[in-house]
Formats: C-alpha cells, sequence, structure tokens
C-alpha cells in the first residue's frame, strides 16, 4: 500500500472500502483483455452480426428474446474455445486470457441462472463439449438448435443449412479476430 493511501487510511479510521468504491479495483491485463474481447465479440454479436439475424431465419416476435439469450451463448462459448486454441499456439503470457475469460463467463453465467458446480474450468469443459459436438456434425447441430424456434421438422430445415453456413463463417472469423489480437 502506497504511504498516502496508508496514511489516509489512518486519519479516517482504517477502512479503505470507500476508496475502491470512488477509484475502483485495478483489473489485471488479461482481465482487460478477456472484458474488450467479450465486449467485441459477445456483446456487440460477433463477426458477420450485420449480415446475419433473427430475420434472416425469420425467428417469430414472441421467440426473439429467448434466441438473443441462446445466439448470446453460442457466442460466449465459440469465442472461449477461440481463445483456449489460440493461446495454446501463442503460449506466454497470453495463455492467462482464456482463464480469465472463463471467470468472466462465470460471473455472467451466474447473473443470467447458468450455473456450473465449479468455476472456469468447468465452463471450458461444457464450451469444448459443445463446440466438438458442432465440428462434429455441423449441419445436425444447427438443427437440434434451431428446433425450439420452429414448429415442424421443414421449417428447421428450410433454415439448417443457412444458420450451419453464417456458423461455420463465424467461428472462422472469430478464430482470425482473437489470433489478430495475439499477434
Amino acid at each position: 500500500m502506497k504511504p498516502f493511501v496508508r496514511l489516509s487510511g489512518r486519519i479516517l479510521g482504517g477502512n479503505m472500502s470507500w476508496f475502491t468504491s470512488v477509484f475502483g479495483t485495478k483489473q489485471s491485463w488479461e482481465d482487460e483483455w478477456a472484458k474488450n474481447i467479450y465486449e467485441a465479440l459477445v456483446e456487440k454479436g460477433g463477426p458477420g452480426a450485420d449480415a446475419f439475424d433473427a430475420m434472416e431465419l425469420k425467428i417469430k416476435i414472441g421467440d426473439l428474446e429467448k434466441f438473443s439469450k441462446k445466439e448470446r451463448l453460442r457466442l460466449e462459448i465459440l469465442c472461449l474455445v477461440c481463445l483456449s486454441t489460440v493461446a495454446v499456439k501463442a503460449g506466454g503470457k497470453f495463455s492467462k486470457v482464456p482463464f480469465a475469460f472463463g471467470r468472466l463467463l462465470n460471473e455472467k453465467w451466474r447473473e443470467r441462472g447458468i450455473y456450473l458446480p465449479n468455476d472456469e474450468y468447468d465452463i471450458a469443459e461444457k464450451c469444448f463439449d459443445d463446440y466438438e459436438k458442432f465440428l462434429e456434425k455441423p449441419i445436425k447441430w444447427c438443427g437440434e438448435w434451431l428446433s425450439e424456434f420452429y414448429e415442424t421438422d421443414d421449417e428447421v430445415n428450410s433454415h439448417r443449412i443457412l444458420f450451419t453456413d453464417h456458423c461455420l463463417k463465424q467461428a472462422k472469423a472469430v478464430q482470425m479476430t482473437v489470433e489478430g489480437f495475439v499477434s
């Protein structure tokens, strides 16, 4: 602690919680990166969000909020997987960023009522499991993902290829974007 803070703490009675309320706490560089990546790639809809949305898939107005929440979760999973794979390649200090992103997801998921037993490791397991299923059978995965928004299989099938194409392109774009953050 710096002398001024130590001195002012004694003068003002020792409780410094007011100090962090006023000035905040300094985030680590990896937490800051995780936050920036989240804002850029999740909150803004990720690459391709401008060209593709719920309207393109003819999602009913009553399902838009559910679609939006599910799409956010899909992007969060995609980002953590891409961050992790890039971190393995990059090594060094960047390897801390996926853990920070996992902690951020843990916090955000808990705010939304999504609870996993432990921490960012459980989140990483869930993300990799889901993404692996997507990569193994992308058309099937996308059909299952879309099924809750349509009443018939014909409706799902008429949008399945379009959504699969979007997801594959977006995964590649997110991967390239994350690689750009590192280089």
